[in-house]
């Protein structure tokens, strides 16, 4: 195979999105540095900041209720999300919210 030079290279490597270029989380396409995309949760699409803060803090609530309940089980894997749907039941039933 026939070694490329360095301006055969960078053209090489100028073809198709980069890694960089590309948003994390998945996308179809290539997304340019300079190219941003609206946000799909926040205060811009009608949620007020105290809302959203407030699903931040029960989703922490029933992360480490989750956690404790793992804990209790002895660490057993491959039960996570009945741990979780458990400790989102229990915190939604003290705070008397329908599950």
């Amino acid at each position: 195979m026939a070694r490329r030079t360095s301006g055969e290279q960078r053209e090489a490597n100028s073809n198709g999105p980069r890694a960089s270029d590309v948003k994390v989380g998945g996308m179809v396409g290539a997304r340019r540095a300079g190219q941003r995309e609206s946000p799909s949760v926040g205060p811009t699409n009608g949620r007020s900041e105290a809302h959203t803060e407030g699903q931040a803090h029960l989703h922490r609530q029933i992360a480490e209720l989750a956690y404790v309940l793992y804990e209790r089980s002895g660490f057993r894997n491959g039960n996570d999300l009945d741990h979780w749907l458990e400790a989102e039941r229990q915190i939604k039933e003290s705070r008397g919210q329908a599950a």
